[in-house]
C-alpha cells in the first residue's frame, strides 16, 4: 500500500550479489547468462526499533564456509522470510528489484524444479514483487530513465555505495569475482551497505516536506522527481497513467510476467512465463 509518512514506513530492504564473474563491461542478461546469487543482505524496519535489524543470507559448503553460490533451499528460506514480513505489514524494499533481484530469485530457485512446482514459486515471487517498494522503478516510470543508487544517496545526503575497505576496491562488477576468490568479508560489507543505503533513501524520501528523489547526473547536475503520494508499491506504480514520454525500454526488464521478456534459456521456464503473461496484473496467475 502507499505510504506517505515516515512513522508508517515498515519494510525489509534487501540487496543481492551475483555469483558468476563476468568481464568488466559485460551487460548481464539474467535470462541468458548463468548469474547465480552469492549473498543477500537485509535491513528490516518494523517500527519497533529506531534502527534496522541487519541480516546476511548465504549458503555454506561442507566445510562450513560460505559456498560459491546460494542453494535453492536457502533462497526459498529467504523468500519465506519476505512473505512472513509482508504479511506483518513490512513488505520488501529494493533498488530495481522488480527488474533484476526478483526475477533472478525466480530463475535461481526454479532451475531444477518440475514445471508445476516452479510455476507455484513464480506466482509467489510475482505476488511479493507486486507488493514491494521499488523507488527506482517509481522514478523511472515518471522520468523515463533509470537512476543510480549511489547518485541518489549523494543527492539526498544519505551516503554513498561502499567503494573500498581495508585498502581493497569493490564494486558490483568485482563483487562476484571477490566472492569466488574467498574475499567474503569485503563482499559482505558491500552488499550490507547497499541494503542500508536503500533503506536510508526510503526513509529520507518520507522525512522531507517535498517527497521524492534527488540525484546527481553524470555531468554533476542535480535532478529531482516528486513522489506526490509518497512511496508506492510496484502494483500501484503500474496503475499510473502511461508516462508522458516513451520509456527507455523498462518493460523489457520490469514486466517479466505481463509482457514478452527476453526468451529464457529453458523452454519450460519460457512456458511458465507465457502462462503468467496471460494474467492481468494483480489477479491470480
Amino acid at each position: 500500500m502507499t505510504v506517505n509518512h515516515i512513522d508508517d514506513l515498515k519494510f525489509v530492504a534487501f540487496d543481492l550479489e551475483s555469483a558468476v564473474p563476468y568481464p568488466e563491461g559485460h551487460e548481464i542478461d539474467i535470462w541468458q547468462d548463468d548469474v547465480g546469487i552469492s549473498i543477500i543482505a537485509t535491513e528490516t524496519y518494523t517500527g519497533v526499533l529506531t534502527s534496522g535489524v541487519r541480516q546476511l543470507w548465504y549458503s555454506r559448503n561442507a566445510a562450513g564456509l560460505p559456498a560459491k553460490r546460494m542453494a535453492a533451499h536457502d533462497l526459498l528460506n529467504f523468500l519465506k522470510y519476505l512473505e512472513e514480513m509482508t504479511a506483518l505489514g513490512a513488505p520488501a524494499l529494493s533498488w530495481n528489484g522488480q527488474g533484476f533481484d526478483f526475477p533472478l530469485l525466480g530463475i535461481e530457485i526454479t532451475k531444477n524444479m518440475t514445471k508445476p512446482t516452479a510455476l507455484t514459486v513464480w506466482r509467489r515471487i510475482r505476488k511479493l514483487s507486486a507488493a514491494h517498494y521499488d523507488p527506482m522503478l517509481q522514478a523511472w516510470w515518471k522520468r523515463g530513465y533509470p537512476i543510480g543508487l549511489d547518485a541518489t544517496g549523494r543527492g539526498l545526503g544519505c551516503g554513498r555505495k561502499l567503494k573500498e575497505a581495508d585498502g581493497e576496491e569493490v564494486s558490483g562488477a568485482s563483487a562476484a569475482e571477490l566472492w569466488q576468490k574467498g574475499v567474503h568479508g569485503l563482499v559482505m560489507l558491500y552488499v550490507a551497505a547497499d541494503a542500508a543505503l536503500t533503506a536510508s533513501i526510503a526513509r529520507e524520501v518520507l522525512a522531507r516536506e517535498h517527497q521524492g528523489l534527488i540525484w546527481y547526473t553524470r555531468k554533476g547536475a542535480i535532478n529531482f522527481v516528486r513522489f506526490v503520494d509518497g512511496l508506492r508499491t510496484v502494483a500501484e506504480v503500474y496503475s499510473y497513467r502511461a508516462p508522458a514520454r516513451p520509456l527507455m525500454s523498462p518493460l523489457r526488464a520490469f514486466d517479466w510476467w505481463t509482457q514478452k521478456a527476453p526468451d529464457p534459456p529453458d523452454p519450460s521456464t519460457r512456458n511458465m512465463l507465457e502462462a503468467l503473461e496471460t494474467a492481468a496484473f494483480g489477479k491470480e496467475g
